[in-house]
C-alpha cells in the first residue's frame, strides 16, 4: 500500500508540470489588430472589440486605443466571431480561427447614421437646446406632439406666438422666415398659418428659432428665422404612420407617411388630404369720417361658408448614397388647395346725419392655390477630414394663386354697374443656385458660399361690369398684367472659433446685390432699381459650470417685399373697402440686438432680452378718398421700436406631471406719415402660453393649455385682445402602436371677436368679426413597420430666408 501511494505521488508531480504546461498552451494566445475609417483611414479610437463563440456567447472584450491597436491576450484555441462596434459606424464581424497568436490586420470601418435598438431612456429628455446663435425646441420630446398639429405646437415653441387671426409670429413680429428642412417652401411663402396647421407635428423632429443668423442665411427675415427639421428614421426596411382627425370648427382629413431604406436608396414621403368646413362668420364694418368726406357708414353680414374647401400636402425627400464620401439627395413638394366663400351684407349709408343710401351686397370667392418644391443636392466629402464639406444644390419654388370672385349688389354701386367680377393670377416663381463649403479646424470652423436667386412674380388682373346678372358679355372690362423680375447675388464668409469649453463665438458678414426689373405691360411704363447691403453678424456664448449659459448677439436683416404686398391688383369685392399691394415698396433694413440666459437642470428656463429698431418700415396703412371708399395698402412710411423680454420654463414637478409657461412682454414705439399727416403709436402688448400634463396611468394622459394675447399695436390703431383655452385626453392601444385623441378646444367662450380699430385725424373705422370657436377635436392614428436609423440627408442645403412670408 505505501508502494502504490507513493507511485501515485511519483505520477502526480511527474504529471502536474506536463498539465500545467498544456494549460499553459491553452490560453497563452493574443489576438492584436487595428481599426481604422474607411473614407479617411484614420484610426478610430475607443471602438468596442467584442469576441464571442459561434454560439454568440461572449468571451472577451476590449477597446482600441488612441492608435487605433487593440489586443485580446489569453485566448484558446478554436473558431470565434470578432466584431468592432462604435457609435457613427455600421458594426464590422468577422470570422477567426485562433491556433495560434493571430494578427487581423486592418478592420475598416464604414460610417453609417444608426439608432441603437432596444435602448430604454429613462432620463428626463431635454426639450430646449440653447446654441451660440439659436434656441432649438425637442418636439419629439413633448408628448403632446404626438396628437396635434405644428400651428398649436408653435405655442409652446420659445419666441413663437399666434396672434388673434392664428397668424404665427416671432418675438411678435410677423416680418420672419420659415424654412422646411433649411430650405423656403412655397406653401409657406403662400400661407404659413395653413401650412403648419397641415402639418402633424409627429412628423416633426425638432424646430429651431435662429435669433441671430449666421451670415450664411440669407439678410431677409426682421425677426429672425425658424428651422422646422422633419423626421426622417428608416434604415433597413420601412416604417409609417397612418392617421385620421377632426376637428368640428374647421376642418378633417386622413393622412399618411411613409419611410422606406433599401441599400444606399432611402426615401421619406409624407401626404395629407383634408376637407375644410369653416363656421360661420358674423362680421361689422363701421366707419365715421369728417374729411374729406362728412359720412357715416355701416355694413353688417355674414359669410355662410367661411375658408370651406379641400386640399393636399405632399412631400417627398429622396437620397442616395454613392459611397461614404458622395452623397445626392432630392426633395418634391406639392400643395394643391381650394378655397370657396360666400358672403351676404346690408349697407347703410349717412350723410349729415340722414341717411343717403342703403343696398344689399352678395358675394362669392373662389380660390385655386397651388405651390410646388423641386430640390437636388450633390454633398462631396474628404477622405482627411468627414467633417470637411462641399455641397452644390438647386431648387425651384413656385407659387400661385387663381381668385375668382364675383360681387352683386340690389344697387348700382360698381361705377353705375350693379355686377362685379373679378379675376387674379398671381404667381412667384424662384430659382436658386448655390455653393457651399465647410472646413472645420482643431478650434475654428470656416465657412464660405456662394448663391444666386432668380424670382420671377407676375399678376394678371381682369375686371368686369355687368348691369344685371343674365348679361353674357360684360359692358365694361379693364385689364392690368405686371412683372416683377429680382435677381440676388450673395456671397458669405463665416467662422466659429471655440475660444475653450465655456466659451464660444461666431461671427461672419454676407454680401448681396439686388437688381429689380418691375413692368406694368398695360400701362407700358416700367422700373428698374439695384441697391448692395453688407450684413454683419456676431454671436457669444459662455457656459457656466450649473449647466447655464449666456447669449449675446447682434445682426442686421433685410425685408424684401413679397408679390402678395407687391401685387397692384385692387380686390373691389367691398365697395367700401378696397385691398391692394403695392409695386414701388423698398427693402427695410432691420438692426436685432439679442441678450438670454438659459439653464437646463430639473426643468429648462430661457429667459431673453430683444432690441429691434428699423427706419422706413413697410406698413399697413389705410386712407380715406372724397369717392367714399377706404384704400388699405401698403407703404415704407414708418419707423419701429421693439423692446421686450421672452420667457420659456418647461419644468417637470414629478414622473407623471409637467409644466410648460412661454410668454413675451415688449414695448413698441411706432412713427410715421400718411397723406402728410404725422402718426405715432406706442405701447405694451405682449402674450402668455400656459400648458399642464398629466400623466393618468395605464397609457391615459389629459393635458390643459390657456393662452392669452394682449391687444396688437399697429401705426394708425389696435386689435383687441383674446384668450383661447383646450383640454385633452389621450391613450396609447394596440402594444403603443396605435393612439387616439378627444379635445375640447375653447370649452367657455362661444365665439372669438376680433376688432381691428384704427383712429386718424379724417376719420374712424372699426371692422370686427365674430366667429363659433367652440369645438371638439378627434385624432387617431396607427404606426406600422420597425425602425432602425436615419435616412441621411446633405448637411449644407439652399435656405432662401430673404423674402418677407405672407402674414
Amino acid at each position: 500500500m505505501k508502494h502504490c501511494c507513493r507511485y501515485i505521488l511519483l505520477c502526480v508531480c511527474l504529471l502536474t508540470p506536463l498539465f500545467i504546461f498544456a494549460q499553459n498552451q491553452q490560453v497563452n494566445y493574443a489576438i492584436s489588430g487595428s481599426v481604422v475609417d474607411s473614407a479617411t483611414q484614420k484610426p478610430v479610437d475607443y471602438a468596442t472589440i467584442s469576441l464571442n463563440t459561434t454560439a454568440g456567447l461572449p468571451v472577451k472584450a476590449s477597446y482600441t486605443k488612441a492608435n487605433g491597436s487593440f489586443s485580446l491576450d489569453k485566448v484558446a484555441a478554436g473558431k470565434y466571431s470578432l466584431s468592432v462596434v462604435n457609435i457613427g459606424y455600421g458594426t464590422k464581424t468577422v470570422a477567426i480561427e485562433v491556433a495560434g497568436n493571430l494578427n487581423i490586420g486592418k478592420l475598416i470601418l464604414v460610417t453609417q447614421s444608426k439608432e441603437l435598438n432596444e435602448v430604454k431612456i429613462t432620463a428626463t429628455r431635454p426639450i430646449i437646446k440653447q446654441d451660440v446663435d439659436r434656441i432649438t425646441y425637442d418636439i419629439q420630446a413633448d408628448p403632446e406632439s404626438k396628437m396635434q398639429n405644428m400651428l398649436e405646437m408653435m405655442r409652446k415653441v420659445p419666441l413663437m406666438s399666434l396672434d388673434a387671426g392664428d397668424n404665427v409670429q416671432m418675438k411678435g413680429n410677423g416680418n420672419f422666415k420659415i424654412l422646411i428642412n433649411g430650405k423656403p417652401s412655397g406653401m409657406m411663402t403662400r400661407s404659413p398659418r395653413d401650412a403648419l396647421r397641415s402639418m402633424r407635428a409627429s412628423n416633426i423632429l425638432k424646430v429651431e428659432v435662429i435669433t441671430t443668423p449666421p451670415s450664411k442665411y440669407d439678410g431677409e427675415g426682421l425677426a429672425g428665422i425658424v428651422n422646422i427639421i422633419t423626421n426622417k428614421r428608416v434604415d433597413e426596411g420601412y416604417n409609417g404612420d397612418v392617421g385620421l382627425y377632426y376637428i368640428t370648427y374647421e376642418s378633417h382629413g386622413t393622412w399618411t407617411d411613409l419611410n422606406v431604406k433599401k441599400g444606399k436608396f432611402g426615401a421619406t414621403v409624407y401626404a395629407e388630404g383634408f376637407i375644410r368646413n369653416g363656421p360661420d362668420l358674423h362680421f361689422k364694418n363701421f366707419r365715421e369720417s369728417v374729411s374729406p368726406i362728412k359720412q357715416r357708414v355701416e355694413q353688417r353680414g355674414s359669410n355662410s361658408n367661411n375658408n370651406d374647401g379641400k386640399g393636399m400636402y405632399i412631400t417627398t425627400d429622396l437620397s442616395y448614397e454613392i459611397d461614404s464620401l458622395n452623397l445626392l439627395a432630392g426633395s418634391i413638394g406639392y400643395y394643391p388647395d381650394v378655397i370657396d366663400r360666400e358672403s351676404n351684407q346690408f349697407v347703410k349709408i349717412s350723410n349729415d346725419n340722414s341717411l343717403d343710401q342703403q343696398y344689399r351686397l352678395d358675394n362669392t370667392e373662389k380660390y385655386n392655390r397651388d405651390a410646388l418644391d423641386l430640390g437636388l443636392d450633390y454633398q462631396l466629402g474628404f477622405k482627411n477630414n468627414k467633417d470637411r464639406i462641399l455641397t452644390a444644390s438647386y431648387q425651384y419654388m413656385g407659387a400661385s394663386t387663381n381668385q375668382d370672385s364675383r360681387s352683386m349688389a340690389t344697387a348700382p354701386i360698381f361705377d353705375a354697374y350693379s355686377i362685379l367680377r373679378q379675376r387674379n393670377k398671381a404667381s412667384s416663381n424662384e430659382q436658386t443656385f448655390q455653393l457651399d463649403y465647410v472646413h472645420p479646424l482643431k478650434k475654428l470652423n470656416i465657412e464660405g458660399g456662394f448663391k444666386t436667386i432668380f424670382r420671377d412674380n407676375s399678376s394678371d388682373i381682369i375686371s368686369d361690369n355687368f348691369f344685371t346678372n343674365d348679361d353674357l358679355d360684360a359692358a365694361k372690362t379693364d385689364a392690368d398684367r405686371f412683372n416683377y423680375l429680382q435677381r440676388v447675388y450673395a456671397f458669405y464668409n463665416s467662422y466659429q472659433y471655440t475660444i475653450n469649453d465655456k466659451n464660444t463665438i461666431k461671427a461672419g458678414l454676407r454680401l448681396e446685390r439686388t437688381t429689380i426689373d418691375a413692368d406694368f405691360i398695360t400701362q407700358d411704363t416700367s422700373f428698374s432699381n439695384s441697391y448692395n447691403n453688407m450684413i454683419p453678424s456676431i454671436a457669444f456664448q459662455h457656459k457656466f459650470k450649473n449647466d447655464a449659459s449666456v447669449n449675446l448677439g447682434y445682426t442686421q436683416r433685410i425685408q424684401r417685399p413679397n408679390i402678395w404686398q407687391l401685387n397692384p391688383f385692387v380686390n373691389q369685392s367691398n365697395p367700401l373697402f378696397y385691398t391692394s399691394g403695392n409695386p414701388e415698396l423698398l427693402p427695410v433694413l432691420n438692426h436685432n440686438f439679442e441678450l438670454s440666459y438659459s439653464k437646463f437642470s430639473k426643468g429648462t428656463y430661457v429667459v431673453g432680452l430683444s432690441y429691434m429698431f428699423a427706419d422706413n418700415t413697410i406698413q399697413n396703412v389705410v386712407t380715406l378718398s372724397a369717392d367714399s371708399i377706404s384704400r388699405s395698402s401698403y407703404a415704407n412710411i414708418g419707423k419701429n421700436d421693439n423692446l421686450g423680454v421672452d420667457v420659456n420654463v418647461n419644468y417637470p414637478f414629478s414622473s407623471k406631471l409637467s409644466m410648460n409657461i412661454s410668454g413675451r412682454l415688449a414695448y413698441l414705439w411706432l412713427d410715421g406719415f400718411v397723406n402728410n399727416n404725422a402718426y405715432n403709436n406706442k405701447g405694451l402688448q405682449g402674450n402668455l402660453n400656459t400648458n399642464w400634463s398629466y400623466t393618468l396611468g395605464k397609457d391615459w394622459r389629459l393635458s390643459a393649455d390657456l393662452s392669452y394675447t394682449s391687444r396688437s399695436l399697429s401705426l394708425q390703431g389696435e386689435t383687441n385682445t383674446f384668450v383661447r383655452s383646450a383640454v385633452r385626453v389621450s391613450k396609447s392601444v394596440f402594444s403603443k402602436k396605435a393612439e387616439f385623441m378627444v379635445a375640447v378646444i375653447n370649452p367657455f367662450p362661444q365665439y372669438r371677436n376680433v376688432v381691428n380699430r384704427l383712429t386718424t385725424p379724417d376719420f374712424v373705422q372699426e371692422n370686427a368679426a365674430r366667429v363659433y370657436y367652440r369645438g371638439v377635436h378627434v385624432n387617431f392614428f396607427y404606426r406600422f413597420g420597425k425602425l432602425k436609423g436615419e435616412i441621411k440627408k446633405n448637411k449644407r442645403e439652399i435656405t432662401n430666408d430673404d423674402v418677407d412670408k405672407m402674414k
